[in-house]
């Protein structure tokens, strides 16, 4: 019995694919319905494990971010609160009538012309501008150019008084300018007027803009957060 045992094993170890069977049953290692292998020597009919795992759930799903300007962009990442993009608003910029004006540059806080700023804010605002006349049809006009809000009030405006004709005149200045108290996009407009004086005329004048309050040209932004 115990030669008949050394011969098998010899045998089964000279085979290929031979395994040693401790409990005599059928050996059942082929794959089951659904590609597992079956359990080994088990009796009876392989029992597959379960069907598909079930994955995890998935990383839980971030809470809505703060976005002020709702333009896509959570308010920590967002370098312009104030819209999708930071706008550019290039200078000299003219009004293109006659007498013909422009903003040559424009400086707030410091920075560029186009800003972010906190409610109520203080900047320190320098400007440079050009004017020139050749309006024939009023010799003895007084010009002004004039700064502010669009839509809204002035806040700076140079006298000219009455310029040569046809000669470029020009005017430099630094002054505070109040942000605007809510926050929000706020347009700088230029706008040319011909009142005897900036302080004149103040009957016939809108929020300081004589005669009313312009939309542009736009020469500045600032974003209020």
């Amino acid at each position: 019995m115990g030669f008949v045992g050394l011969v098998t094993a010899g045998v089964c170890a000279l085979a290929v694919g031979c395994a040693f069977n401790p409990t005599g049953l059928p050996s059942t290692d082929s794959p089951g319905p659904d590609g597992r292998p079956g359990d080994t020597d088990a009796p009876g009919p392989t029992v597959d494990a379960p069907g598909p795992t079930v994955d995890a759930p998935g990383p839980p799903i971030d809470a809505p971010c703060p976005d002020v300007d709702s333009d896509g962009i959570c308010d920590g990442g967002d370098s312009w609160l104030c819209g999708p993009t930071r706008p550019t608003i290039g200078l000299p910029r003219d009004n293109g009538g006659d007498p013909r004006a422009a903003v040559n540059a424009l400086t707030l806080g410091e920075l560029n012309n186009v800003v972010s700023a906190s409610p109520g804010a203080q900047l320190s605002t320098g400007v440079s501008v050009a004017l020139r006349d050749t309006n024939n049809a009023c010799t003895d006009c007084v010009d002004q150019i004039e700064l502010g809000w669009a839509g809204g009030s002035r806040v700076w405006c140079a006298d000219f008084g009455n310029p040569p004709q046809g000669v470029i005149q020009f005017a430099n200045n630094v002054f505070t300018l109040t942000v605007p108290p809510a926050p929000g996009r706020y347009d700088l407009v230029m706008h040319v007027a011909q009142a005897n004086g900036c302080g004149s005329n103040n009957g016939a004048r809108t929020d300081g803009w004589y005669p009313s309050a312009p939309t542009g040209p736009v020469v500045g932004v600032v974003c209020v957060r």
